[in-house]
């Protein structure tokens, strides 16, 4: 479901010339998500696995988390919201130079 749910909104956004960002979970590997959407080269990826991990090496996991509901993260911290915000900002804005 998930899967087709992506290719709906894949298609619906290229429709509209709106280019499709997909963000990775904190913590998680990019390549799970890009293998939902076939790896598609339109769609702009944010992947959050290294830049958590780093940041979680480095001040703890309670700095960027409140829980850990999803076993390896969960919901984020204002620091950890910061993070992500930043960069998914970094992402859009890298995308808007090309």
């Amino acid at each position: 479901m998930t899967e087709k749910n992506f290719q709906v909104l894949r298609v619906e956004l290229a429709k509209r010339g709106i280019p499709l960002l997909c963000v990775q979970y904190p913590m998680r590997n990019i390549n799970a998500l890009k293998k939902i959407v076939h790896n598609d080269p339109s769609i702009v990826f944010v992947d959050n696995e290294q830049i958590f991990k780093d940041a979680v090496g480095r001040d703890g996991f309670s700095a960027y988390f409140t829980d850990a509901f999803a076993g390896d993260f969960g919901h984020c911290t204002k620091k950890g919201n910061r993070l992500l915000a930043e960069h998914v900002a970094d992402a859009i804005m890298r995308f808007m130079r090309q």
